[in-house]
């Protein structure tokens, strides 16, 4: 497959239509579980979560703060460019920085901390396309991985950094979950906002206040089961989560009546807009 060298040593595929997991990746269901992930994973680092709580909208706007993290997702994904994609990511992040709540001086660029993220971000797509889609050849989820190790190298972080294959990002994120990661005033934050509902009052309700807190309502439990489902045992430990068989069992019906809702839809009610017209040029035309 024909590609153009990057530093690092590695290659930058230039199709996007060809790229791994592709049509996973284009499908917003897959992002319902990574989200809820990725949270757990970079919300329980100490660095991380005072950045979030310090410059993320995540507890005001967490839907549009998802959304702009889509943009910028499909950009990787789907997008030409992706130099410039990794450009703009990266200078989105130089003016961030603080104290950590371990008592450190933090900036997102931190050569750690800036591998942590881009990792766990791998580790949790590659999560989330196994639980709404299937099991898939370990082929195509390595393929994805390497393709991920090449987009960490464009906005920089360190080839030697990144582990070689699966099972060298699955034992990194262990180890970053048992020695990293620690409860701390931004877990238990994100852990109360979720438990009181705030995720879903600051949804953009179209119908009236009553129907939209009826609906909310409804929807409290669900929602965080479908949050704290997606975590690993280890992180619900770590943000202070209590995990019950009938939890779990929720979780796994939640997830098998995603995946029954969403199967029979067409692609372009499946798939983002921008995702759709790269794989379906003439459709979407």
């Amino acid at each position: 497959m024909a590609g153009t060298d990057v530093p690092g040593g590695v290659t930058e595929l230039s199709a996007p239509r060809t790229r791994p997991l592709a049509r996973q990746l284009a499908q917003w269901r897959v992002f319902v579980p990574f989200y809820a992930r990725a949270i757990g994973l970079q919300g329980g680092h100490p660095t991380v979560a005072r950045a979030l709580a310090e410059h993320s909208s995540v507890l005001e706007d967490p839907w549009g703060r998802a959304a702009r993290t889509t943009q910028h997702a499909l950009r990787f994904f789907f997008g030409e460019d992706r130099t410039s994609a990794a450009a703009a990511l990266r200078e989105l992040h130089r003016p961030l920085g603080g104290v950590g709540y371990d008592g450190r001086p933090y900036h997102p660029w931190h050569r750690d901390v800036w591998t942590w993220v881009h990792l766990t971000t791998a580790e949790a797509l590659l999560y989330a396309v196994e639980v709404t889609c299937g099991p898939w050849p370990r082929r195509e989820l390595e393929a994805f991985y390497a393709e991920t190790r090449r987009i960490g190298v464009l906005y920089g972080v360190r080839e030697p950094d990144m582990p070689a294959d699966l099972r060298g990002l699955r034992a990194y994120v262990d180890r970053g979950v048992a020695t990293m990661l620690r409860p701390n005033p931004g877990t238990e934050q994100l852990r109360r906002a979720v438990l009181a509902g705030d995720h879903l009052r600051a949804l953009p309700w179209p119908g009236p206040r009553p129907v939209n807190a009826a609906l909310a309502r409804v929807l409290a439990r669900p929602s965080r089961t479908l949050l704290f489902g997606a975590f690993p045992d280890a992180v619900r430990r770590v943000w202070r989560v209590r995990w019950t068989a009938l939890d779990q069992a929720r979780y796994v019906s939640l997830l098998v009546a995603l995946r029954a809702a969403t199967e029979p839809l067409p692609d372009r009610l499946r798939m983002f807009p921008p995702a759709y017209r790269v794989l379906h040029p003439g459709r979407a035309a």
